[in-house]
């Protein structure tokens, strides 16, 4: 733990040097903000870093903020192309879940650095953080007269229809009309997962399996998954299909 704060210390005095005086503007919930990323700062959670020249997210960790001179350190992105498009300061959009709500916002990078073959970036301050609340995590039924439904790719089973039970903004539930609990067993995660509505055009997810149930009054499995590697093009997707499903049925199509 020391070498790793000594590491720091001398990538934030490498910056130092660097960088250029600049006068610092303040803006509105700057404190809450600061306060959001040191929260992900002493947690080392894990942040999903998403390029739009790249479909693949990339993970991270916020490793220091400074409020004062206004940018935030990350660690190494774990992908020669993502460590790239990095470096040549393409934007992207991080996001992550904190205290049951899920964060993102829009940065990129200003400068970077290597001690010991591991290298730091340096990123600008965010000037706004989007927050989608624990109440809109909550999940929403399927009306009976709307029709959604998820194809993905089982191997050796050839491509999956399930209908979509729930959704939310976090996970949805899969039902499949026949008992398939011993095929989906031996799987925790559904790496392409296309959802298709009526509202939207179909968007792809990745999703990773945490229950997996069968009914016998129904005859029916049930699958509860979990949306992972969540980027702001998904985000927004859910945010609207979720808006359609609580409009009254008179007003869905318009």
């Amino acid at each position: 733990m020391k070498l790793f704060k000594n590491l720091i210390a001398k990538t934030k005095s490498k910056f130092k040097k660097k960088e250029k005086p600049r006068k610092i503007v303040p803006f509105d919930n700057s404190k809450y903000y600061e306060k959001i990323l040191h929260t992900l700062k002493n947690e080392r959670a894990a942040i999903s870093i998403k390029f739009e020249q790249s479909q693949d997210p990339y993970v991270s960790m916020v490793l220091d903020v400074d409020h004062n001179r206004q940018f935030i350190i990350i660690d190494e992105i774990n992908s020669e192309l993502g460590h790239k498009l990095a470096c040549i300061g393409e934007p992207f959009v991080i996001s992550t879940k904190e205290n049951g709500m899920i964060i993102f916002f829009h940065t990129r990078v200003l400068d970077y650095g290597t001690i010991g073959g591991i290298s730091f970036y340096r990123l600008a301050f965010p000037t706004h953080i989007e927050q989608l609340q624990r109440r809109n995590l909550n999940r929403l039924k399927i009306p009976h007269d709307v029709f959604l439904n998820a194809d993905f790719l089982i191997p050796r089973h050839g491509v999956v229809r399930a209908k979509i039970a729930d959704i939310s903004l976090s996970g949805l539930k899969l039902v499949l009309p026949r008992n398939v609990k011993s095929i989906f067993e031996h799987f925790t995660k559904i790496e392409h997962c296309r959802i298709i509505s009526p509202f939207l055009p179909a968007n792809e997810f990745s999703l990773d399996i945490r229950y997996c149930g069968y009914d016998l009054g129904t005859q029916k499995t049930q699958l509860g998954c979990q949306f992972s590697n969540l980027d702001n093009t998904g985000l927004k997707f859910l945010s609207t299909l979720t808006q359609h499903l609580q409009m009254p049925p008179s007003l869905r199509d318009n």
